[in-house]
């Protein structure tokens, strides 16, 4: 067969399979589907105009509707941050004039932010001026941080003129990482002392600081105060108003040069909150929740009415809620799992979310919500697995980041208003 026929047949098949994947003549290709899910986000935070920006472990920062959940507008982030890997972390100024971003794990970035901003949809965010914050610069040794399992968490002052970064563990150990305050410039403006964790003033430039068996208070251009606590560890938090810290750790001294003493069985250890005067450092009670037996207080968090405590407490293995006026325990419970691993509990409004330990869960298993007010009330979730809350503006309802995605829910009937 001549071969001018075999090539024009070759033209014409390539041509029909070009025009049965376009379609019909004239048909407009399909607009993505913006109501799809979105795997499980790494942040929500309101804007000033009540929508939502959502961090996508895809790397990806979307704007949706508050009502509706649909996208409004997407973002591609940088490609050296190699999207889909670890995620990107977001952390939006309260004045919402600047926002820290980058990978999980590594650098972040300081960047000029506006809603009208951020770029067309589904284009590079570009944001400027943008200034990169080294976050993970010195450390106490390498060996430590090659064994560490921790990530790099950030909070804003009150102003946004400060970010603040330092590192928080999913296990037990010895501080690892310096406590950074950066200008927006993307200066360190000061280095404080090796920290376990960091609590940011509501109201004021103020940070405080546990290390190990020390709480300290202060801010550079106003000096530091601090007070020694026999056990104070892993966990600390402002009170709503900013007048209390409440501060997590064990009853006895910890003595570093021990051989893990945090993953030491027995020796009379009790978990402890300690809460403090945000003023003057005194400290106004100490005392061990009822319930399981168990040894370090791992995470604690105040309730936004600051009335109560919710925290999680290791080696036992249990959680639970207190009173913060008298610290009367409201509720306890058991939650499972490895003895050394930290489990996260958090507010939902007035209502506390059971922590546990995610590799021991379950498919299909939800969890319980504790209610404040009835005790002996059990709400189960709508979803698995929940891993964090965002409170909106002028409504009883939050966003919901749980396993496989974002929901708005109404906490008080656990009616899901959407889902992505």
């Amino acid at each position: 067969m001549p071969t001018f026929p075999i090539c024009l047949l070759i033209l014409l098949s390539l041509l029909a399979d070009a025009a049965a994947q376009e379609g019909p003549a004239g048909a407009v290709a399909a607009e993505p589907d913006r109501t799809a899910p979105f795997g499980s986000a790494t942040s929500v935070q309101q804007l000033k105009g009540g929508d939502l920006l959502v961090a996508l472990p895809s790397g990806q920062i979307c704007v949706i509707d508050v009502e509706s959940g649909a996208t409004i507008s997407d973002y591609r982030t940088a490609d050296s941050w190699a999207p889909g890997t670890s995620g990107v972390s977001c952390w939006l100024a309260p004045d919402q004039r600047h926002l820290a971003l980058g990978p999980i794990g590594g650098p972040l970035e300081i960047r000029a932010f506006e809603e009208t901003s951020i770029g067309q949809p589904e284009t590079a965010l570009e944001v400027e001026p943008k200034r990169t914050v080294e976050v993970v610069i010195e450390t106490a040794t390498e060996a430590v941080v090659e064994g560490s399992t921790g990530w790099t968490e950030a909070c804003w002052t009150p102003g946004g003129g400060h970010l603040v970064t330092w590192r928080r563990d999913w296990f037990h150990g010895p501080p690892e990482r310096f406590i950074n305050v950066w200008a927006l410039d993307g200066t360190l403006a000061w280095r404080g002392p090796l920290a376990s964790d960091v609590a940011v003033h509501p109201t004021i430039d103020q940070v405080a600081i546990v290390e190990t068996n020390r709480v300290t208070i202060g801010w550079p251009d106003s000096g530091f105060r601090g007070v020694d606590i026999p056990g104070a560890h892993g966990t600390i938090a402002y009170s709503p108003d900013g007048s209390q810290i409440a501060v997590g750790g064990t009853s006895k001294q910890i003595d570093l040069d021990e051989d893990r003493p945090w993953r030491r069985p027995g020796g009379g250890r009790l978990a402890t909150i300690t809460i403090l005067d945000a003023s003057s450092c005194e400290i106004r009670s100490r005392t061990q929740p009822d319930g399981w037996p168990h040894q370090w207080l791992q995470r604690i968090s105040w309730s936004p009415t600051g009335e109560h405590l919710g925290f999680s407490a290791g080696k036992g293995y249990s959680g639970g809620t207190v009173r913060a006026a008298d610290m009367k325990t409201i509720h306890t419970f058991f939650a499972g799992g490895q003895m050394w691993a930290i489990l996260e509990g958090f507010w939902v409004n007035e209502r506390f979310y059971r922590p546990y330990l995610f590799m021991d869960y379950r498919p299909g298993d939800r969890s319980l919500v504790l209610d404040i007010k009835d005790p002996a009330a059990r709400t189960m979730t709508p979803q698995k697995d929940w891993r964090g809350v965002t409170r909106l503006t002028g409504t009883e309802d939050v966003i919901v980041r749980h396993a496989e995605g974002i929901a708005r829910v109404t906490p008080s009937t656990m009616k899901v208003q959407w889902e992505r």
